[in-house]
C-alpha cells in the first residue's frame, strides 16, 4: 500500500511538471521509449522519475542513460531518492563539469543499465 502511494505521488509530481512545461510552450514532442513516456522539452538538466523521462534531447544515447535511471528507481525502490536522486542533483549542480558528473557511480550504473 505504501509503495502504491509513493508511486502515485511520483507520477503526480512528474505530470504536474509536464503540465507546467506544456502550458509554458516548452514541450517539443512526446515519444514512447522502451516502456516509458519520454517528453522532449526545453529543459536542462534532464530527469527520469516516476516512470517518465523529461529531456532536452531525444538522442538514443541520452534516452538510454535516462532510462537507466528509471531502472535504478525500480531496483532501489524507496531508497532511490536517497541513493541516486539527491546525489545526482548535487553532483550535476556542483561538480563543475559534465565529465566529473558522469564519473559518479550512479551515473555509470545508469549508463550500463540503459544499454542492457
Amino acid at each position: 500500500m505504501i509503495m502504491s502511494v509513493m508511486a502515485a505521488a511520483k507520477t503526480t509530481l512528474v505530470l504536474i511538471g509536464i503540465c507546467i512545461l506544456g502550458v509554458t510552450g516548452r514541450i517539443n514532442g512526446v515519444i514512447v521509449y522502451q516502456d516509458v513516456i519520454a517528453v522532449h522539452a526545453d529543459i536542462r538538466p534532464a530527469f527520469a522519475y516516476g516512470g517518465f523521462i523529461v529531456s532536452g534531447t531525444s538522442s538514443e544515447r541520452f534516452l538510454s542513460h535516462e532510462y537507466g535511471h528509471l531502472i535504478q528507481e525500480r531496483k532501489y525502490g524507496p531508497l532511490y531518492e536517497l541513493l541516486v536522486v539527491v546525489p545526482s542533483l548535487v553532483s550535476a549542480l556542483l561538480s563543475g563539469s559534465e565529465e566529473i558528473h558522469r564519473s559518479r557511480w550512479f551515473e555509470i550504473e545508469a549508463i550500463d543499465l540503459g544499454r542492457q
